[in-house]
């Protein structure tokens, strides 16, 4: 193995996919030495069969048990209980565990059983295969001693008739000896014939192996190399393993051997052009053994066969190789018997995997293999019918016929049809092909347009910015050492969308200079895109002029309008969303609805940014995560690393309100993971937001590491100030954020921080200035949990004046606002509590108690205490949580009910009047009565009827 971690005594490698079989053997070896039992691991040749056996003897060994190993071979069909002796003969010599002296019940036998090895004497007579039997089991049984014995035997299609005969009696009495068997075999005619012969007894346990699903084969990739392992690694395996275990290891082992695949300081390097050549070497060095011993036909035979990716006839093959059809029957027919080909019916035939058919290839003639891939390719090529499969299988054939160019163009083809279908990460594969085997640059700037479409689409924006000089390169052929220049290689029109495109991709990866560059170049070329428009009023907006990009936004959609161009008016609108919702989040919903509509058939990556930005929208708004847990979903589907990254940072928060922690952590981790591994302009937004989750859950020490990895950005005042909110410090939090508060009123993407609103809240209570709240509402809030804050601001500020009446109401407001945003109503709550307390207005005692029920759900026990702490300040009482800290189910969780306002659901459902809930949780009426109203607006039901039902 490449690597091995071990879980429970086993390795993972091997078992994984494997659990309920992993369980029973060990309940089987806790049964020993008392009682045996008979496993049979069943499947075709590479399914692990061997491995697994393997890793349960590690196992068995390593609870005390004796592992005995017999290894049938191809070759013992004449040689009689061969790999018995094998396996028990070293144990009679000198200092083995069967010298000396033992009782006699078994003297017999071991007599018997040596003259096995020892050849007996001439004139003996011969002894019966069943009294080798019996003896065997003595022998085994004393072997077994007081910890039990696992008998191990790999392959027993292969065993002699007489081992056999043991292994059967073997079999016949396990349940009365104190042995577990363990015996794989192929699932051809003659290994399911023997193994139903042994299985039957009610100890014994047949499974029959299956092929990894792509969850498990990615599972066992990471298990071998670690969680950081690329996507390329695990794309590549999964592509060529086809699901065998054995491929999985091999190819593995041998990428890391052919340096294609490394660890450099701790981070893993793919060399892509080295993938060209990794095979799985045990395969094709069996293939290759067994193709030597054919006659030349059926060799060619083999290659034919190869050379096709579905199932080949007769008529197939004679029409590739022109050979008459009996030698092609007689050469079918030999590969059969060689266990290289398998029979399908009706006149059909395939490889048993697509490893086997790529040794075939390495293995055969180049000159033969290239003659009958070009008569192929062409012959494929003149047949009716399309599409990226199709494609790809000729671009195969070219390769093996030699043609880098012809392989390069049918590459391309594939690469585009897997783009128009929205397969994107196997159109980058395609593409990446194409460009390795071009050899001019018109087929390298085609072939790095394609591959730089697709990465864009994937969000692999510095991947795709690095292409620019292929696709633009100009020039014949590209000499050793030769720098391209740019030119004419694309036609005009097709130059000006790379120049967009790349132009995008300078933006995500924060080089607006570059990107200004790049739309000037496709606006030089006089064939101007209809995408310019909405790319130059990204530009504005993002220099911070929302005012600017929405004139230009407006000329854009006209403009796409007009020419009925759908691409450029998606594009269009997704940047008129933005310029909107960074004013008032709900302005961006009909334009973002209508694109959904225009584009969920016809445009799928317009589509899924469309979700996206309406989950956004959602985040900001009602805090549902439907729609940005659907972007998720089609952005893992399409490989859309961008989107992804932007929705798991967004959905954490949603996630983790509702009370769903660990869906929410995986959220926050997976959103910073893939915005860090590809350079994204969202990795600095996704840390901060991590910051925050730490923070929110009490983890402080990763939080403030988190802060000191950011140390030295303009920004680093955002997430420290996180930290310090769920740390309690007021003070502290406000010194944090002021120096960045200026960068964040320029960018108005920021406006939906909720930075601004912490901003003005920490003003009013810190310092009594009203102005940062007044001047946020008036450049919009960006967020409606922002609005809660501004308001708890003006409710600070009418306190200190003495308006307690207008505090109350603001106050009530703003909380009311944060109804769906428990988690910044709490750090509110412990914000604006002090003042309320000092000064006679508003509701401290619930605001504390709700806070307090919000962090003990989250952890954070710092923060819990924090309210206790105010609440008896206040002369609040400090009770304990409601009825043994009420579970909340997970379809009330999506609301964000915390365990307190579980405690009032359950009393409201058994008809309870208010009074009496508060007698029953020792709370006021008042305190019942705030947890009444925020449970039905959480719930968005009319009444306490509609509440009750909630719970049946």
């Amino acid at each position: 193995m490449v690597g091995k971690v071990m879980r429970d005594g086993f390795s993972d490698g091997p078992l994984i996919g494997h659990s309920e079989i992993l369980g029973w053997w060990a309940d089987l070896l806790r049964r020993l030495p008392r009682t045996g039992g008979l496993l049979a691991l069943v499947g075709e040749p590479g399914i692990g069969k061997s491995r697994l056996q393997r890793a349960f003897n590690e196992y068995a060994a390593a609870t005390g048990s004796r592992v005995l190993h017999l290894r049938c071979r191809e070759t013992d069909a004449a040689s009689a209980y061969r790999p018995l002796i094998e396996a028990l003969a070293p144990l009679s010599r000198p200092g083995g565990p069967l010298e000396g002296e033992v009782d006699q019940v078994y003297r017999s036998a071991l007599t018997t059983l040596r003259r096995l090895w020892e050849g007996g004497e001439s004139g003996e007579p011969e002894t019966s295969p069943l009294t080798v039997a019996e003896s065997a089991v003595r022998v085994l049984s004393l072997l077994a001693g007081e910890r039990g014995l696992v008998v191990a035997v790999d392959d027993v299609q292969w065993a002699d008739p007489e081992t056999l005969v043991v292994l059967e009696h073997l079999a016949r009495t396990i349940d009365l000896t104190p042995i577990a068997l363990t015996v794989t075999a192929r699932t051809d005619p003659v290994g399911a014939a023997r193994i139903a012969r042994m299985v039957d007894t009610p100890a014994a346990r047949v499974t029959e192996l299956g092929r990894l699903a792509p969850t498990e084969q990615k599972e066992m990739v990471v298990s071998q190399l670690g969680r950081d392992v690329p996507s390329d690694v695990i794309e590549f395996v999964s592509e060529r393993a086809e699901g065998l275990p054995l491929a999985v290891e091999e190819l593995l082992a041998d990428l890391l051997r052919h340096g294609a695949a490394y660890r450099d300081h701790g981070v893993w390097v793919v060399r892509r052009e080295r993938f060209v050549g990794v095979t799985a070497t045990s395969i094709a060095a069996a293939v290759e053994a067994r193709l030597a011993q054919l006659d030349a036909d059926a060799q060619v035979v083999a290659v034919a066969v190869a050379l096709r990716d579905d199932d080949s006839t007769w008529d197939d093959i004679a029409q590739i190789t022109g050979q008459p059809a009996d030698r092609v029957a007689a050469g079918l027919a030999d590969l059969v018997t060689a266990d290289v080909l398998i029979s399908v019916g009706r006149g059909r035939f395939r490889y048993r995997h697509g490893l086997i058919a790529d040794a075939v290839l390495s293995a055969s003639n180049p000159s033969i293999a290239q003659r009958l891939a070009r008569g192929a390719a062409l012959d494929l090529e003149q047949r009716p019918g399309s599409g990226p499969d199709r494609a790809a299988q000729v671009a195969r054939l070219w390769e093996c016929a030699g043609d880098p160019d012809a392989a390069a163009r049918a590459h391309i083809e594939a690469a585009s049809g897997w783009l128009a279908q929205g397969a994107a990460e196997t159109a980058i594969l395609s593409a990446r092909s194409a460009l390795a085997r071009s050899r001019t640059v018109e087929l390298r700037a085609t072939a790095a347009d394609v591959l730089s479409e697709a990465l864009t689409r994937t969000g692999r924006f510095a991947d795709a910015l690095a292409l620019q000089p292929d696709v633009l390169a100009d020039g014949d052929v590209l000499s050793s050492g030769e720098v391209p220049t740019y030119g004419a290689s694309l036609p005009a029109p097709r130059r000006a969308l790379a120049y967009c495109r790349f132009a995008r991709c300078a933006m995500e990866i924060g080089q607006p200079d570059r990107a200004a560059r790049d739309l000037d170049a496709a606006e030089a070329l006089g064939v101007i895109p209809d995408e310019v428009h909405a790319l130059r009023a990204t530009l504005t907006f993002e220099a911070g002029d929302a005012d600017g990009a929405a004139e230009l936004v407006a000329r854009a959609v006209a403009l796409a309008e007009q020419a009925g161009n759908l691409r450029a008016l998606g594009s269009a609108l997704l940047i008129q969303a933005r310029v909107l919702r960074s004013r008032d989040p709900a302005d961006a919903i009909p334009g973002l609805e209508r694109l959904v509509e225009l584009a969920e058939h016809t445009m799928p990556v317009t589509y899924e940014r469309a979700m996206l930005e309406l989950g956004l929208v959602d985040r900001l708004t009602t805090n549902r995560a439907d729609r940005l847990l659907e972007a998720r979903r089609l952005a893992v589907e399409r490989g859309s690393v961008h989107t992804r990254a932007v929705a798991e940072t967004n959905l954490w928060p949603v996630l983790a309100e509702s009370g769903d922690l660990a869906q929410a952590e995986r959220m926050s981790v997976g959103g910073l993971e893939l915005a860090e591994r590809y350079g994204l302009r969202s990795a600095h937004p996704a840390r901060t937001m991590f910051v925050m989750h730490e923070a929110v859950r009490g983890r402080y020490a990763s939080a403030s590491a988190q802060v000191e990895e950011l140390r030295g950005d303009p920004f680093v005042g955002g997430a420290e100030l996180y930290l310090e909110v769920f740390r309690g410090d007021a003070q502290r939090a406000l010194a944090a954020i002021t120096p960045a508060i200026p960068g964040l009123m320029r960018v108005p993407d920021a406006r939906a921080a909720p930075a601004r609103g912490l901003y003005a809240l920490l003003m009013a209570v810190v310092r009594d200035d009203p102005e940062p709240a007044r001047l946020i509402a008036q450049s919009g809030i960006g967020a409606w949990y922002n609005r809660g804050l501004i308001r708890l601001a003006e409710a600070v500020v009418a306190g200190a004046g003495g308006d307690r009446v207008a505090a109350d109401a603001a106050a009530a407001q703003g909380f009311t606002d944060l109804d769906r945003f428990p988690i910044m109503a709490a750090a509110a709550a412990v914000i604006v509590a002090p003042r309320s307390i000092e000064q006679g207005w508003g509701d401290p005692e619930t605001w504390l108690t709700t806070a307090r029920e919000r962090f003990a759900d989250l952890g954070n026990e710092t923060m819990r205490q924090r309210c206790g702490a105010l609440l008896r300040a206040g002369g609040f009482p400090v009770r304990r949580r409601g009825r043994g800290d009420a579970e909340v189910p997970a379809h009330l969780r999506r609301f964000g009910i915390t365990s307190r306002e579980m405690d009032v659901l359950l009393l409201v459902a058994q008809h309870l009047t208010n009074a009496q809930i508060a007698e029953a949780l020792t709370v006021s009426p008042r305190t019942v009565d705030t947890h009444v109203s925020r449970l039905i607006a959480k719930a968005q039901v009319s009444n306490r009827s509609e509440l009750s039902a909630l719970v049946d």
